[in-house]
């Protein structure tokens, strides 16, 4: 009798163990992953996510000038986007369908279609979330995890990563006279959920050096929110031009 209850005791003490051991792996799947290669798995995660909505909150400081940004919008993989908002006191309305953009002309209310965003060189960092992450996972240089954070309730691992100089100044000024550039310095944080893997939040600080006509800085948060839900629906307007 003595021996089949320490049997007994030895099984659930094991149980109890074991149970233990598989919590831990479950409640920490960065534990085996580098910065680096968590941003990339995250990436990847939200490109397969149906849909989400996201708030956009921008500064661009130019001359000393702040430029406000502010957006709201729904995003819908692949590659169809719609934000609505305002720019220096100036309604905006933007639609991405795969590589055009759809821009609203807030003077006489014409939609006009363009393969960029219009806003030099920050066209990039201001796509849709996945198509910044593609392209920044192959140019960054440092990337290590912060203390860990809640985002609306959510417990989300915090990564920090620098790109590359000259490859993110090649990036955001695609297009333009690179010669006047002399630097361009980002840092980017992401906040990833830790039982899902999706991105929360993203925040993006660049700061190009220009000699030529002064430096000019950029403060952005992106939050997403709303993953998957069935209303979050891209509904392009009929009169978009061809």
């Amino acid at each position: 009798m003595r021996l089949n209850r320490i049997k007994l005791n030895f099984i659930i003490i094991l149980i109890v163990i074991t149970t233990a051991i598989y919590v831990i792996s479950c409640g920490d799947k960065f534990s085996n992953l580098q910065p680096k290669d968590s941003i990339i798995k995250a990436s990847e995660k939200l490109k397969l996510v149906k849909s989400y909505r996201m708030n956009i909150e921008a500064v661009f400081t130019i001359k000393e000038v702040d430029q406000k940004l502010s957006f709201t919008g729904e995003v819908q993989n692949p590659n169809m986007m719609h934000l609505n908002g305002d720019l220096m006191g100036m309604s905006i309305d933007i639609y991405q369908k795969d590589n055009s953009f759809y821009i609203k002309n807030p003077l006489n209310g014409k939609w006009v279609k363009t393969d960029d965003f219009a806003f030099g060189e920050m066209n990039d960092i201001l796509k849709t979330p996945e198509k910044t992450l593609e392209k920044l996972k192959d140019i960054i240089e440092k990337a290590e995890y912060l203390n860990d954070e809640k985002v609306k309730g959510v417990d989300c691992k915090v990564i920090k990563f620098v790109p590359n100089s000259e490859k993110i100044k090649e990036l955001l000024i695609e297009g333009t006279n690179t010669e006047d550039v002399d630097e361009v310095q980002a840092v980017y944080t992401l906040w990833v959920g830790k039982k899902d893997f999706l991105i929360y939040k993203m925040k993006v600080d660049i700061l190009i050096k220009d000699n030529s006509s002064g430096n000019r800085t950029m403060n952005m948060t992106v939050d997403l929110f709303d993953f998957n839900k069935k209303d979050v629906v891209v509904n392009f307007p009929a009169d978009l031009p061809k």
